[in-house]
């Protein structure tokens, strides 16, 4: 915990420092002392030792096997696992920490405006389920890039460009692969095609939506057992299915806050030539809430939209032009940031598995 904290707030001086204009390498440097913390941790996670184990059983497997197999419900995965086993599990998990923080440097390079790189940081590292979950839920982070990174390539494709689209859809079909979460992001892409300069509308559609979540709850419990039931994810509800739904508190409404700051942002007509894309697939993240009040797991496919809280953040606050208002609402939403960051560190199913940072030289001097 005390090792996490340390770097972040390293890692977050150098983006302040960038942010200023003092040094244009400054947000590199902080996702550099990031990488590096990720490539070289050992047995930090809930999951990691998990998945190094099942590292370890890939070279077991053929492709006909894993293909035929039911037991292997993500098998992109495995099947990736069994070509990289050669390279051994800390290159692999290394190339993932790589890969997924060089897509969420380059989101922020190119979205967000260069004052506020601090604060699009500040979400990456402190939002507990960005960062440092993705220690643990090495897959599903992975999935997450992937899909960041398609999302990024969307918003610049020209629909006749062929061979990109061909590459976007590749993306999806990879994380979908790794892991089949990554699916549900996938009606979404339609937002690129809607008309996005009507930001009223847009804005009083989606949270007209949120609203009317909450209202037909009942209903979304049905599907969402069918659509669990699917041979497709029948693995994957089986996984979560059990859990309980989220509770709905202060906090949980507080944390709703952006959706709101995203649909003034919509509605301003000066933003009719900024990343309105990349802002209204941010608003999807606290829509889930609603659907998370009837199964936990749902709340693992906001994760999806909230990572585009990087550049949705500083991109709709900055916009408040009333001082005081903007400072309010930032204080508010970093606050809740940092106090659910440590109440994280302080629940029984993260205590342990995040209390200690351990590096992979600790386990390879144990070998000689």
């Amino acid at each position: 915990m005390i090792a996490s904290i340390i770097i972040s707030l390293v890692a977050l001086l150098f983006a302040l420092w960038g942010s200023r204009g003092k040094n244009s390498n400054g947000l590199a440097i902080a996702f550099m002392l990031l990488t590096l913390f990720s490539c070289l941790r050992y047995n930090f996670g809930t999951d990691y030792m998990s998945y190094m184990k099942d590292f370890g059983d890939a070279e077991k497997f053929t492709i006909d096997y894993i293909l035929s197999n039911k037991g292997f419900k993500d098998k992109g995965w495995f099947i990736i696992e069994m070509y990289l086993y050669p390279l051994g599990w800390f290159i692999f998990a290394a190339i993932i920490s790589v890969y997924s923080n060089y897509i969420y440097y380059r989101f922020i390079k190119k979205y967000a405006p260069r004052r506020y790189y601090w604060l699009s940081f500040f979400v990456y590292a402190f939002t507990f389920d960005m960062f440092l979950l993705q220690q643990s839920m090495i897959r599903q982070g992975w999935a997450i890039a992937l899909v960041l990174n398609a999302f990024m390539l969307l918003d610049d494709v020209d629909i006749r460009n062929k061979k990109k689209i061909i590459l976007v859809l590749f993306l999806f079909a990879i994380a979908i692969s790794i892991h089949k979460s990554a699916a549900f992001t996938l009606p979404f892409l339609l937002l690129k095609f809607m008309p996005l300069r009507w930001g009223k509308f847009m804005a009083l559609g989606m949270i007209t939506v949120f609203f009317m979540l909450f209202a037909v709850k009942g209903l979304l419990e049905t599907y969402l057992s069918e659509i669990l039931m699917m041979d497709a994810f029948a693995t994957f509800g089986s996984d979560y299915g059990e859990e309980s739904g989220t509770q709905i508190g202060i906090r949980a409404i507080l944390e709703c806050v952006p959706i709101f700051v995203s649909g003034y942002y919509l509605c301003l007509k000066r933003t009719e030539n900024g990343p309105r894309f990349m802002v209204a697939v941010s608003m999807i993240a606290p829509m889930v809430m609603p659907l998370a009040t009837i199964i936990h797991m749902i709340s693992r496919v906001a994760y999806y939209f909230s990572i585009f809280y990087l550049v949705a953040i500083p991109i709709t606050y900055k916009e408040i032009r009333n001082k005081v208002i903007r400072t309010a609402l930032l204080i508010l939403f970093m606050g809740l940031t940092l106090y659910v960051y440590v109440d994280r560190f302080d629940a029984e199913s993260y205590r342990k598995p995040y209390a200690e940072y351990h590096t992979i030289f600790s386990t390879l001097f144990q070998q000689y």
